[in-house]
């Protein structure tokens, strides 16, 4: 098994001047050529996010680096991606279907330092969740009312990854994995957070969905770093047809 893309990282984009991520695409690009990666999804946080979401007058400017990166290098294929905000339990994120447009891949998951749309998604999300954290009782209610607004969103946009989910709060894996099976939706196994955790990975094992190893790098050194997304799988026995970004060599081969 050979990991062939790494389908989420950040570049300094998602800082603007705040130091929450570094190196340019360029640099991204040069240290994923050097660990032998073959594919790799900018995933910028998304502009909903108010502390390191891209501005999106630089959508444009994005686009057109990677466009001429892809031409200058004939080793690695760039795509455009974003890490788009959960901004309503509603089911909208931070983008427009124009501005989806722009992109290869789209990706969402829960952040914090969003500002939400309306009071019921500051409510639940903000108010709620981390009380349910310790008060059992609201648990049941937060994971519904989270995992409906993610189905939403798969049911209603052209989602390719759901990132690190159940990371900022619990969710129905079963339940979405089901619904993301029938969009081609593919569930994250995120290297840098613990989600999905080996419980996660086997409910979600249950339904045909696929699953995408992503480093979440936020600095040039740590792009390709997968292993501990990679230890999870295999602990788990999660058969390598059911992730995006690795081949067989075994087949290859032959």
């Amino acid at each position: 098994m050979r990991v062939l893309s790494d389908n989420h990282m950040h570049t300094e984009y998602s800082s603007d001047g705040r130091g929450h991520a570094v190196g340019s695409i360029r640099d991204i690009v040069e240290s994923a050529r050097n660990v032998g990666l073959r594919e790799i999804i900018i995933s910028d946080h998304g502009p909903g996010h108010s502390l390191y979401g891209i501005k999106r007058k630089k959508l444009k400017e994005i686009r057109n680096e990677i466009d001429i990166l892809n031409e200058e290098y004939d080793d690695i294929n760039i795509l455009m991606g974003m890490e788009s905000n959960v901004m309503s339990y509603r089911g909208i994120i931070d983008l427009d279907f124009d501005e989806i447009q722009m992109l290869d891949r789209l990706s969402v998951g829960f952040h914090y330092g969003i500002i939400p749309k309306d009071l019921r998604t500051f409510f639940i999300f903000l108010v709620l969740n981390p009380i349910s954290k310790v008060f059992k009782p609201l648990k049941k209610y937060v994971i519904k009312e989270s995992t409906d607004a993610l189905i939403k969103i798969v049911e209603d946009y052209p989602i390719d990854i759901i990132t690190h989910p159940g990371s900022k709060v619990e969710l129905d894996i079963e339940r979405l994995s089901r619904v993301c099976e029938l969009h081609g939706t593919a569930l994250e196994i995120n290297s840098h957070h613990s989600r999905l955790d080996i419980d996660s990975i086997k409910l979600a094992m249950k339904s045909e969905v696929k699953f995408s190893f992503g480093s979440d790098a936020h600095r040039p050194g740590r792009v390709g770093d997968l292993d501990n997304a990679v230890k999870r799988a295999i602990e788990c026995k999660l058969p390598k047809d059911r992730i995006i970004n690795i081949i067989d060599t075994k087949e290859k081969e032959h």
